[in-house]
């Protein structure tokens, strides 16, 4: 449920159902879910503009997530995303670019050239190099993506 009320904009609830289900998961010892949890926490205070709330959340779902997955987990990839599109939000490319190429790495590695879930990286990371007036390369990303996208 805290998922639908965040893509709603119904921030504030979407907070309350995923603390709830943070303290069901707590309780069951569940720590795969709980780092979901925390990461999709995260996203919702990311789109409320909470930069340093979410920033603190997505490094514990990373932390968590590589502790139980492996450095190389598809979710470790999705947390990495989520991570470095925050960072990107705040200006702050070098450092964002670097992680949607780690996420981008992870992906393919599992997954293979062709997978869709490579496409938001893929995608986030042009915008990011466009941010930084790498057009270039960028032009070259966003192709990647529009192909993958296609297909």
């Amino acid at each position: 449920f805290a998922t639908n009320f965040r893509l709603l904009g119904e921030y504030v609830e979407a907070e309350l159902n995923y603390k709830r289900a943070l303290e069901i998961y707590k309780i069951n010892d569940l720590t795969a879910k709980i780092a979901e949890c925390i990461n999709d926490l995260a996203l919702n205070f990311s789109c409320q503009g909470k930069y340093l709330e979410a920033e603190e959340l997505y490094s514990s779902a990373l932390k968590k997530r590589r502790n139980i997955l492996g450095e190389n987990h598809i979710d470790v990839a999705e947390t990495l995303n989520n991570l470095a599109s925050l960072l990107n939000m705040q200006g702050k490319y070098s450092e964002a670019e670097n992680i949607f190429k780690k996420s981008l790495d992870i992906y393919t590695e599992n997954l293979g050239e062709n997978a869709p879930q490579r496409f938001a990286s893929l995608n986030n990371l042009a915008y990011c190099l466009s941010l930084q007036k790498k057009y270039g390369v960028a032009e070259k990303k966003y192709k990647d993506a529009l192909c993958l996208a296609e297909k």
